[in-house]
C-alpha cells in the first residue's frame, strides 16, 4: 500500500506473487507531477507506476484526490508543466 499526500491508498491486488514494474512495461506512469483543482494544489510530486494487466483499488475518504486522479488518467486534467515529470498512458 502507498498512502501520499493527499493520503489516498493505493492497493495491488495481485493472485500471485509481487510483480516488479518497470518502465518497460508500464501502462501508466505518473512522475513527479503537479496538479491543481481550481486554486486547490491537489498533487505536488506524485509518482505512481501501474504495470500492463495489474489491477489497482483507489481507497480514501472524500476529498482525498481519488477523482483527481482519475481525471488526470483520462486527461479531463492536466499537471503543470516542469522538468523532470511527465504522465505517460
Amino acid at each position: 500500500m502507498l498512502l501520499s499526500p493527499p493520503y489516498f491508498a493505493l492497493h495491488r491486488l495481485t493472485s500471485n506473487n509481487v510483480k516488479l514494474i518497470t518502465l518497460e512495461n508500464a501502462m501508466i506512469d505518473i512522475h513527479n507531477i503537479t496538479a491543481y483543482q481550481q486554486q486547490t494544489r491537489v498533487f505536488d510530486g506524485f509518482s505512481l507506476h501501474i504495470g500492463a494487466h495489474e489491477r489497482m483499488a483507489i481507497l480514501g475518504p472524500n476529498g482525498a484526490g481519488k477523482s483527481t486522479l482519475l481525471k488526470l488518467i483520462d486527461r479531463e486534467l492536466y499537471p503543470v508543466q516542469q522538468d523532470d515529470s511527465w504522465l505517460k498512458l
